[in-house]
């Protein structure tokens, strides 16, 4: 299991590299939004986020997948803000978090949306 740290994508000029570089490695990648989590904490600011985090770190190490994570940022800067980054960008185009995007050659290949991001069973 990789250090999380290196699959983190903090800006949308990153992405490609970043998902380029999971998807190199030859093991299933997906890609994590959710909300920051406040400064120091285990905790967002997102209720689901919070629910979600544990299960979808857990399968990943579990099915040796590559996690790319995209932390979409504070309450302020995504909630009920259609001009987020995020949710404009064309290769994530977010409506809700956490969102669990499975990624391959050509992209997108499925999405789960907030609680669906919550049952082990679906985060196979």
């Amino acid at each position: 299991f990789f250090i999380m740290a290196d699959w983190k994508v903090t800006g949308v000029d990153q992405f490609d590299g970043v998902v380029a570089r999971a998807l190199g490695t030859g093991k299933a990648v997906v890609v994590y939004c959710y909300g920051n989590w406040k400064e120091g904490t285990t905790d967002s600011w997102c209720g689901d986020c919070v629910d979600a985090d544990p299960i979808i770190r857990e399968q990943c190490k579990e099915l040796d997948t590559v996690l790319v994570e995209i932390p979409v940022g504070d309450r302020d800067s995504y909630k009920g803000r259609p001009d987020n980054v995020w949710r404009q960008f064309e290769k994530t185009k977010l409506v809700s978090i956490p969102t669990l995007i499975s990624w391959g050659i050509g992209g997108e290949k499925g999405r789960l949306v907030e609680r669906d991001c919550v049952s082990k069973e679906n985060v196979t």
